[in-house]
Parts: structure tokens; C-alpha cells; sequence
């Protein structure tokens, strides 16, 4: 009974047969957690927004809480999320899960490397030597995930302040636009 546009493949028979082996279903079910469809609607929409508050300033500062906050407030809420980190962690050691996990960071971070590209050029700065855009993007998805696992067993005001709308990865996105660029 999936609603379109995912296929509709019949009996539980039939789902038994689709995947060879667990680690397939995994990466399939890995595929389908950072599927855009589950993000709530008008969620793109707002990050696109923040985005340009972002490269048009004088509120740059303002505008990296914003979409910090953004951020980890949806996926927090998003319970593809969780899930995500459970298929992560049954990577380890399993090729196919570890493809899958990897192919799937590459689509996320993908439409962020190019708002930071966009950053960088829209504020006249440029990157340090040794430091790429991936760094960056790499550095900033890992603290989301590592902020967001927190959230999770110590859902603190020191980590989101839902109140005033801010986040610790905000602060740590400002400390990397200050460390990895001039």
C-alpha cells in the first residue's frame, strides 16, 4: 500500500523474494530514510530560504542559526532519522550497507556543498589551504549527526534552545566559516 511514487510490489511473498540477501534490504530501506518524501512538506522550501538569507546578508549570523536550527529541529522530528541510525550502524563491516550509506551522504551533502560554495563566493572569502569544500561539508554533517545522537539521550536548552530558535551546530558552523576560511 505504498503511496506513489513508490511501487506497490504485492503480497509479503513477494516481499520476501525482492531482496537477496538482509544487507539489500537494508541498503533499500537506507535509500528510502533520506528519500525527500519523507521531510515534511514546504521543509525544502524553507531551507532554500534560509539559504538566501545566508548569501545575502547583513543578517549572516542570524541566518546560520536559522538554518542550523532548521535543520536539526526537522530531523529530530523526522522519524526517518532514527531509523537512519540504526541502518548506519549496521554498516559496519557489510560492504553493501556501507555503499548504501555512503551513496546516500553523497546525495545529502551535494545540495550543501554548493550553498557553501555559493557562501564562500557570495562573501568574498576563500578557502584556506589543505581545506575543501568536502572538509567542510563532511566536518558540518558529522556534527549534525553527532549533535542529533545527543539530542536523543540528553535533550538539553544547552544543545537546541527551542525558545530563541538556536542550536550548538549553528555556533560550530560559525566556528568553521571563522577556522577554514579567510
Amino acid at each position: 500500500n505504498n503511496p506513489d511514487p513508490l511501487p506497490r510490489q504485492g503480497s509479503v511473498p513477494t516481499m520476501r523474494s525482492t531482496w537477496k540477501s538482509h544487507s539489500d534490504f537494508i541498503a533499500d530501506l537506507i535509500n528510502f530514510v533520506v528519500w525527500p518524501g519523507n521531510h515534511p512538506p514546504g521543509f525544502y522550501d524553507e531551507m532554500a530560504a534560509g539559504a538566501e538569507k545566508l548569501l545575502e546578508g547583513p543578517g549572516m549570523i542570524d541566518a546560520v542559526h536559522s538554518l542550523a536550527y532548521l535543520n536539526v529541529a526537522v530531523a529530530m522530528d523526522t522519524p526517518a532519522f532514527r531509523l537512519g541510525l540504526i541502518a548506519m550502524t549496521a554498516a559496519e563491516g557489510d560492504k553493501t550497507i556501507s555503499e548504501a550509506v555512503t551513496q546516500s551522504y553523497q546525495g545529502l551533502l551535494q545540495p550543501w556543498k554548493e550553498v557553501y560554495a555559493a557562501f564562500i563566493e557570495a562573501w568574498g572569502l576563500q578557502l584556506r589551504p589543505g581545506i575543501t569544500i568536502d572538509d567542510i561539508a563532511n566536518l558540518l554533517a558529522a556534527l549534525v549527526d553527532g549533535l542529533e545522537l545527543r539530542m536523543i539521550g540528553n535533550p538539553s536548552a544547552e544543545l537546541v534552545d527551542h525558545e530563541r530558535q538556536r542550536t550548538l551546530l549553528g555556533t560550530a558552523a560559525l566556528a568553521v566559516v571563522y577556522s577554514f576560511l579567510e
